[in-house]
């Protein structure tokens, strides 16, 4: 029997093919969740339209403490609740800790590369 799928991250890098994927286990949600309580407000990011646009996790299942989306980009997390976006700073590397979970570490090294040269290109910007 198959595990329900309650969470799917989405690794945003690619134009014109498929994004990685996979699915948080119920151990990972309680991190996130944990992860993402009493963030503080941050000014609007808009991740650029080519290479890295960071995590897209979709709470599948609704679970109540999370919105229906979170972007996660360049410190900042984006909450989407009915369309409305939240912006919050990412004080507790979700980020960072999105990139360590094992099933981001199972792809393939090219799109670790590309994402690593991708955030290094936007801390330079700051």
């Amino acid at each position: 029997m198959s595990e329900e799928i309650k969470m799917k991250v989405v690794l945003d890098i690619f134009s014109g093919r498929d994004n990685p994927e996979w699915v948080l286990k119920d151990t990972e949600i309680d991190i996130l969740i944990e992860k993402t309580v009493d963030l503080p407000k941050t000014k609007p990011v808009k991740p650029p339209i080519l290479g890295y646009r960071g995590f897209v996790v979709n709470n599948i299942k609704k679970i109540p403490e999370l919105p229906e989306k979170i972007v996660i980009y360049n410190k900042t997390v984006i909450y989407s609740r009915n369309e409305e976006l939240e912006y919050y700073e990412d004080i507790n590397e979700l980020e960072e800790w999105l990139i360590q979970q094992e099933s981001f570490k199972e792809l393939e090294a090219v799109i670790r590369e590309e994402l690593k040269r991708n955030t290094e290109k936007e801390e330079g910007k700051k």
